[in-house]
């Protein structure tokens, strides 16, 4: 347990490492927003830095979503799994009407 806790802790720190890098490294090139800030303002910056990393950019964006899909998708399914062993274990030690008891 207190290596997960350690771990995690370590993640966060190196998260916010990077955070503050990038924003003091974007801090030059913040003036071409001209002050409009909106959704789209991270892949305005990365066009001005090179022209060449708002398409990386688009892609890791996608890819995590489409991860953090499957994720879900395993979790229900893990989920479904679990609440229909736990019905059925259920209908094994009561009595219930077998509509109401799986198979």
């Amino acid at each position: 347990m207190a290596t997960r806790i350690r771990a995690s802790r370590w993640s966060q720190y190196f998260s916010l490492g990077i955070y503050v890098l990038f924003v003091a490294l974007a801090q030059p090139i913040v003036p071409v927003l001209e002050g409009k800030y909106g959704d789209n303002s991270l892949i305005t910056l990365a066009a001005t830095a090179s022209l060449l990393l708002p398409l990386p950019l688009i892609v890791a964006a996608s890819m995590s979503q489409f991860s953090a899909v499957v994720v879900d998708t395993l979790a229900a399914a893990a989920n479904m799994k679990e609440a229909s062993t736990f019905l059925s274990q259920l209908c094994r030690v009561t009595p219930a009407p077998p509509s109401q008891c799986p198979g």
